[in-house]
């Protein structure tokens, strides 16, 4: 019950941000489909999914401190609260995807009608060919694509609130930067100067094969929303609340 109870609490506070975000989009859609027609200059829009992604990835991050916080001020344990925001996670994903799917058969409709307007989505742009009129199964393969990609941006963003929740404001700087210089400085030098670019050569076998096919790609991203998410339940079970800024 207070599963339920917890789930339709974060769904609420969900919607009331996501219906603005939702209605500014449909709003450029239509604005790149005016000044199409207002200018006859040729009109292109496309992957407005990354958008919700993005707006996805902030959702995740920000929940985290007020939703547990209240969760536990309200005799709701750490894993009832995880298990919620894991439901709410894929109904908000679920949610995103179908909106985002909407927008891709309005766009398309817009195109079909005028000549000058053309509109493709992420989907269209990475797995059809230019100028191809996207059916049926290819809206589902984007709603299957945009739905994985959505779900690992929540538990992404999941992560990243559980794990700097835990971190003083100095920590909060050094731990970023020190990620970055990890990631980006220091392993490419160690992969170029003692494994002759190995790392780099499986990466980028491991990216080939994730673009192979959409099928390869939502796996992927699905199995990686997993994760993520199962690894922001280790900081979540045992963080204790404070009303820290």
């Amino acid at each position: 019950m207070k599963i339920k109870s917890m789930v339709k609490y974060l769904i609420n506070d969900f919607i009331k941000g996501y219906l603005g975000f939702a209605g500014a989009i449909l709003l450029v859609i239509h604005l790149g489909v005016v000044l199409a027609v207002a200018t006859d200059g040729d009109g292109m829009l496309g992957g407005m999914e990354l958008s919700t992604i993005i707006f996805m990835l902030i959702v995740g991050i920000i929940s985290y401190r007020e939703n547990l916080n209240m969760a536990v001020q309200n005799g709701i344990s750490r894993k009832t609260y995880f298990i919620s925001e894991a439901i709410a996670f894929a109904l908000f994903a679920l949610t995103g995807s179908c909106v985002d799917t909407l927008y891709c058969v309005l766009g398309n409709a817009y195109e079909s009608i005028i000549e000058n307007f053309t509109y493709d989505s992420t989907f269209e742009q990475i797995f059809l060919l230019n100028g191809e009129v996207p059916g049926i199964t290819d809206y589902l393969k984007g709603f299957a694509m945009q739905f994985s990609f959505e779900f690992m941006a929540l538990s992404a963003g999941l992560l990243i609130g559980a794990v700097v929740y835990r971190l003083n404001k100095v920590m909060k700087f050094v731990i970023p930067a020190a990620i970055y210089i990890i990631g980006f400085i220091v392993i490419p030098f160690v992969d170029y100067a003692l494994f002759d670019l190995f790392i780099t050569r499986k990466l980028a076998s491991f990216m080939k094969f994730v673009g192979e096919s959409f099928g390869h790609m939502s796996v992927t991203m699905t199995i990686g929303g997993v994760v993520l998410l199962a690894v922001s339940y280790l900081f979540i079970r045992r963080v204790q609340i404070a009303d820290r800024k």
